[in-house]
């Protein structure tokens, strides 16, 4: 049988058919592609896979990455190393959010520096590490609505008589948060009433502290017989500290000078400090890394320098200099509260102070 199909059309047609089988392929190679993308993007965002992975040491890709993320140091990068694998056992890029138990693996490693006597640089290098691992990490994990707290978190806020109460999350569910509170406070008088506004208060397991406001939708027995508070989900989330402070109450007796300023040329690093013969007493207040408050009987005015000589625990005859950034009536009669940020502080001295601070000593 003749057909009307030139040879040019058969190939044309031929062409057109080859185009058509190419173009499927590509499709079913980019939806094959997209699938597995699909696949793995939802097996690496549920919460057994990332708890998962909190679970497992950490891992060489994890420490370069954290090289770049907080510019450590070599010394720095071996102390993360160590600290992962030796004293803990679960992911420490993740347990930088529980602050107890990324304290405790810093703390373990801090009195075994200590045992071996290690050098100041080294219990430097480690506090260094530590800061860097806190500023970064905590600053990633920001608690903005109700929706985002865990079960298990405590909560404090106040009754109708002020009386400060916890609760503590029992179930967070699409309609808001389900709370266990105390017996007392579910059968009393004095418990918010359905409908009102309460403002509640928690601190996160990295240390950030928060209030959100909201409302309370019921009150409604469980299973076992108790009351629980169902709270309405809220966005009015607050951050009232951003970290846990790095300063101490402390009360240690000082002496201290005026500081006299002399320099023989115009470079910064050829400035010298020398104390004065004339010292005085009083009482350190506060202290941190950065400075400390002192409280004396003169009323020395700010952007003074200033000569201190104190005892620390398991460390004894400590100097820094320091510059007077705001002077405050004291609470003690005749006495002045001297806030004073340092200028220069010996290396062990620095890391004593970071110890205490911690809670390492």
């Amino acid at each position: 049988m003749k057909t009307n199909i030139s040879p040019l059309q058969a190939r044309a047609s031929g062409f057109f058919i080859k185009v058509i089988i190419v173009g499927a392929i590509i499709i079913g190679i980019l939806l094959l592609f997209y699938f597995i993308y699909r696949t793995l993007t939802k097996k690496f965002s549920t919460p057994e896979w990332i708890e998962a992975q909190k679970k497992k040491p950490l891992t060489a890709k994890d420490l370069n990455q954290a090289v770049k993320d907080l510019n450590l140091t070599g010394e720095e990068r071996d102390l993360l190393w160590e600290i992962g694998h030796k004293y803990t056992s679960v992911n420490i890029i993740y347990l930088v959010q529980d602050a107890e138990s990324f304290c405790d693996a810093f703390r373990q490693r801090y009195k075994d520096f200590i045992a071996t006597n290690a050098s100041q640089r080294q219990i430097s290098a480690l506090f260094s590490l530590k800061d860097k691992m806190e500023n970064f990490y905590k600053n990633e994990v920001i608690i903005t609505s109700t929706k985002n707290i865990e079960n298990g978190q405590v909560l404090q806020f106040a009754d109708k008589a002020g009386i400060r109460c916890t609760a503590t999350i029992a179930d967070n569910r699409p309609e808001g948060l389900l709370l266990s509170i105390p017996d007392n406070l579910a059968k009393g008088q004095n418990r918010p009433d359905s409908l009102s506004r309460v403002v509640f208060s928690l601190t996160a397991p990295n240390g950030i502290t928060y209030a959100l406001t909201t409302r309370v939708v019921r009150y409604q027995q469980n299973n076992s017989g108790s009351v629980e508070m169902l709270i309405s989900h809220t966005n009015d989330v607050k951050q009232l500290q951003r970290r846990q402070s790095d300063r101490i109450e402390i009360s240690a007796n000082c002496v201290f000078s005026a500081v006299r300023v002399s320099s023989d040329s115009s470079k910064k690093s050829d400035i010298s400090y020398t104390p004065l013969q004339q010292k005085y007493n009083g009482l350190l207040k506060d202290i941190s890394s950065d400075g400390c408050s002192l409280q004396a009987g003169l009323p020395i005015r700010e952007g003074q320098y200033i000569h201190l000589e104190f005892n620390l625990p398991q460390k004894t005859d400590n100097i820094a200099l320091g510059i007077i950034t705001d002077t405050d009536k004291s609470d003690s009669p005749g006495k002045f509260l001297l806030h004073i940020q340092f200028v220069k502080v010996e290396i062990e001295t620095k890391n004593t102070i970071l110890a205490m601070v911690n809670k390492f000593i």
